[in-house]
């Protein structure tokens, strides 16, 4: 004996007909959509401007894209400076430490 899935039965109402009787639960499921288009994906199109040359003058399509290039010149320049200040505090507590010998 073999039995075969049958699909889902919609009671022979038409997607319209389905729509229109449930519109309520349409309606309250389409504030959340709105809301997240708007505070989540919208924005995603401002994150270009950390990889373009923005200039305000021309706007995000005019800007030349620079892909990670003030990625690089940002990490690096901070790692300098990390690295400028713990040599200053490694002379002088090694100045310190050698007064007291």
């Amino acid at each position: 004996m073999s039995r075969t899935k049958t699909a889902p039965q919609t009671g022979g109402k038409s997607l319209k007909r389905r729509l229109k009787d449930n519109w309520q639960l349409y309606a309250m499921l389409l504030v959340p959509v709105v809301l997240t288009i708007v505070y989540k994906y919208i924005p995603m199109y401002g994150i270009q401007i950390a990889f373009r040359d923005y200039k305000a003058s021309k706007g995000f399509a005019g800007s030349e894209w620079v892909g990670l290039e003030w990625f690089f010149l940002f990490f690096s320049t901070l790692l300098f400076f990390i690295c400028t200040i713990f040599k200053k505090v490694d002379r002088k507590s090694t100045r310190l430490n050698s007064s007291h010998i």
